[in-house]
This record gives C-alpha cells, sequence and structure tokens, in this order.
C-alpha cells in the first residue's frame, strides 16, 4: 500500500483588511445604553479576530435581532441547530447564526471565553415593558411530551470579569401530548453581558422529572433595543479558510467626518485601555461608571490618565500600541461547523491586550454624520499552496527597532495628519525598510503607498 504523501509545509501570509461602516448616535430613548447621552457615537478595536470591533447601534429603528446557536453533528460533521442537553447542561455552541431582521453582529456572532474556558456571546438586555425593549431566550421542541412540563432557564452571565448565574423561570407550561413547543424566557432589565444557557425542566402533575431534551434550535431575541455589535475582522472568512494560526499584528481605528464644514462641531476622546480592564466596564453597561462624582460617560472617559481630549472637526484616529512582544503570538483557530471556514481563537472576555476607545460627542444632529474604519493587520500560517507567500524583507533586529520606536509615536491624531505624524516619527535609515509595511498597517489602504514614498526619501 503507497503511503500517503507528507503535509506541505507551513507557509506565513498576511491580510490588511478594513470595513467602512456609518457611525450612529443614540437618540435617547427608552432602548438606548442607560451610560450614553443622545449625542454619543462610539467604536472600540481590539487585537483579536473574533472581537476584532465592538461599535455602537443605537437601533433607532426599532429592529429586533434573532440568532440561533449552531452546533456540528458529531455523526456526520454537518451544522445544525438541533441538540441534546440534560438537566442544567450548558449549550457551550460554536456559532450563533443571523435568523432575523436585523444583524448588529454580522451573519455570524463568534464567542468569547469564560473564566473557565467556556463560549459565552454578548446579550443585550437594557428594559423590558410592554412591546418595547423586549430580551429573551426561545427553547424549541418537537415530539409529543410525556408530561406536563415547565422548562427554565438557567442563565450563566459574564461581566466585568465575573461570572453569575441566575435561575428563570418560564412563562409557560405545555402538556403532554403537544406536537410542537416553544418555551421563552425573559430576561430582566440592566442584564446585558456574556452568556450562557442551560434548561431546566420541571414535571407538573405528578410526571416523571424529565433527564434530557431534545431541542430543535435554541435562540436569542431582542427586541427595539440599542446593541453593542460584535465583529469580526473584517473579510475573516475569505483569508481565513485555511489558518491554522493567527496572530494580529497591528490595528488602528478611524472616523471619518463627512458633515458640511459648518456643522463640524463636537468633541473626541481617544485613549488605551490596558490589558485586563473589562470594556463593559469602562462603557458602564452594568450600571454607569462615573468617576469622580462625573454627570457624563464623556466625562469620565475624557478624565483618563493618557486620554487625549480634542475637536472633531477633521476627524480621527488612533492605532493600538504594543504593549510587549507577546501581543503578536500566534493563537490556534478552531474547527468551524463548516469545512469552508475556521472560527476564531477563543479568547477571553476580559482581554488580554490592550485596546482602543474612540469616542465621539456631537450635539448637533446636522454634524452627526460619519463614518468609522476599522483596520486589521492579521497574519496566520496556512499549509495551502495556492497562497501567496510571504517572506520577511527585514530581519528580527529591524523589527525589534520599529516596535521600540512605536512606542514613542504619538497614537492619537486627526485624519489629515495621523500617516504623516507616524511616518515621520518612526522615519530613519534603520526603519527604511519597515516603512511600506507599518504603513500599511496603521493607515489602512493608503498607507502602504505612502510609507513606501518616505522610504524613497531616506
Amino acid at each position: 500500500m503507497r503511503a500517503a504523501p507528507p503535509l506541505a509545509a507551513k507557509e506565513t501570509g498576511a491580510a490588511t483588511t478594513f470595513d467602512h461602516q456609518p457611525a450612529a448616535w443614540t437618540d435617547g430613548g427608552a432602548h438606548s445604553p442607560p451610560a450614553l447621552a443622545p449625542t454619543d457615537s462610539v467604536a472600540i478595536v481590539f487585537r483579536e479576530p473574533g472581537r476584532g470591533v465592538v461599535v455602537l447601534d443605537p437601533n433607532n429603528a426599532n429592529e429586533s435581532t434573532k440568532y440561533t446557536f449552531q452546533f456540528t453533528d458529531q455523526a456526520t460533521g454537518a451544522v445544525t441547530t438541533s441538540c441534546n442537553r440534560s438537566q442544567g447542561a450548558f449549550l457551550e455552541s460554536e456559532c450563533a447564526f443571523s435568523t432575523g431582521n436585523w444583524s448588529p453582529h454580522g451573519a455570524k456572532q463568534y464567542p468569547v471565553a469564560d473564566p473557565d474556558g467556556k463560549p459565552v456571546f454578548w446579550h443585550e438586555s437594557f428594559t423590558v415593558g410592554s412591546g418595547f425593549g423586549d430580551s429573551m431566550i426561545q427553547w424549541n421542541m418537537t415530539g409529543d411530551l410525556t408530561t406536563t412540563l415547565e422548562l427554565s432557564t438557567i442563565a450563566k452571565r459574564v461581566i466585568n470579569g465575573w461570572t453569575e448565574q441566575y435561575f428563570y423561570s418560564s412563562i409557560s407550561s405545555y402538556d403532554a401530548g403537544t406536537d410542537t413547543t416553544t418555551f421563552t424566557t425573559h430576561f430582566g432589565p440592566g442584564m446585558s453581558g456574556y452568556y450562557d444557557f442551560a434548561p431546566w425542566g420541571a414535571a407538573l402533575g405528578g410526571g416523571a422529572e424529565p433527564s434530557d431534551f431534545v431541542f430543535t434550535s435554541v435562540s436569542l431575541i431582542t427586541q427595539e433595543l440599542a446593541t453593542w455589535c460584535h465583529q469580526t475582522v473584517a473579510e475573516w472568512e475569505d483569508f481565513s479558510r485555511s489558518a491554522d494560526n493567527v496572530s494580529i499584528n497591528a490595528v488602528s481605528i478611524m472616523y471619518t467626518n463627512t458633515a458640511a464644514p459648518l456643522n463640524r462641531q463636537g468633541k473626541r476622546v481617544q485613549l488605551q485601555v490596558p490589558a485586563g480592564v473589562p470594556w463593559e466596564l469602562m462603557m458602564g453597561c452594568s450600571g454607569n461608571w462615573l468617576a469622580n462624582g462625573n454627570a457624563s460617560l464623556w466625562q469620565s472617559l475624557s478624565e483618563v490618565p493618557g486620554a487625549v481630549v480634542d475637536d472633531i472637526l477633521e476627524g480621527a484616529y488612533s492605532f493600538i500600541k504594543p504593549e510587549n512582544a507577546s501581543c503578536y503570538d500566534r493563537r490556534a483557530t478552531r474547527p468551524g461547523p463548516q469545512a469552508a471556514w475556521v472560527a476564531p481563537p477563543l479568547l477571553p472576555a476580559v482581554p488580554g491586550n490592550d485596546y482602543v476607545i474612540l469616542y465621539t460627542s456631537i450635539s448637533q444632529t446636522s454634524g452627526q454624520d460619519g463614518y468609522w474604519t476599522p483596520v486589521h493587520t492579521t497574519e496566520y500560517e496556512t499549509r495551502d499552496q495556492t497562497r501567496e507567500r510571504l517572506f520577511p524583507g527585514s530581519g528580527a533586529l529591524t523589527f525589534m527597532a520599529a516596535h521600540d520606536r512605536l512606542r514613542g509615536v504619538p497614537q492619537h491624531h486627526t485624519n489629515s495628519r495621523h500617516l504623516f505624524d507616524i511616518l515621520g516619527n518612526i522615519a530613519g535609515p534603520l526603519l527604511k525598510p519597515l516603512l511600506p509595511v507599518v504603513g500599511g498597517a496603521l493607515g489602512g489602504p493608503g498607507g502602504m503607498g505612502l510609507g513606501a514614498a518616505a522610504a524613497s526619501l531616506l
């Protein structure tokens, strides 16, 4: 019998991807986050493939979301919405697909990890009222029930680095003989966070307690709620189909002010937040985080040491400074529910690397006109021979020199000057070979050309 051919050697590839998306401002309605004023719009960028950017969408059109959990059938390898769970067993889903009319997290929502390394998904719950601002989980079962059943929900919530558990009693029960049943559990107000769920059933009328459940689907639903949209790095599925290990080498966020010149009033605050500080704590997702008795989240953020506060006339740009060499470590991807793509690494809910917040406050609605551009440079390993092979244009000493020089480069700028400010600060004969790479990573689509032009002048 002929031996199987050896695996192809792993090669290194890289992708710098970006995504233009309109900025949106809260309208101050009851469905808006409690800590944000109607003048505010915010984007947060991370050094993570699965949570590349978190941006607030105030959902001023009062849309509804529905994300259905997906699983892999262990026998066939096919993606499925069905799952079997015993009493108190958490779902531990691989991802959730949008099956609603609004997809704030994209077509797929990926989880982060709780302190035990288990997957949890971001879910909103600001207010609950009659027909407004509702938040719920739906358990769908098919087949005759053998007893009258009340199904409740155990909710594991990760917020600000802490894990909590809540027991929600079902609002309805179903009699034996029911062919199709849908159990709905509503959440209380002010309960946004990262979640996983487990079923808990109680037999009524003297029936036997169920030992396990077969669900055709389990879905998370919100109605008329603003959402902290959790998005992957742009084009993740296009370049990651054969990626084994990935690292995020550079991250930036830009706000482009497209309002008429006379309406470009407002202000911005930009800051890099250290690893280990939950972003939801900074954004007041579990109650207002208002330091020093401040009256607004804007004021609290502007007083954080190192924050840059300025006007928004010419837009804004920030990049994440590397805190140490470990931020370039590669992390293993995970098998996705379909062979055509892989899932991002499962990283902790509390960021393990520094991240950047770009927060705008524009009081005049005529000036609330602009868009965000998050940019990520992702390096990956692959055995796919159809991918372009990339080789470093400089050695380790040059890279480390650039890394050290980057520590002293101002990281918060206006749009009109950011590339020139950055490239001017790192320019030098030693770093000449690296300028196009740095320009591409920090400046997005046009940065590589400017970096090459700057290198030609040295």
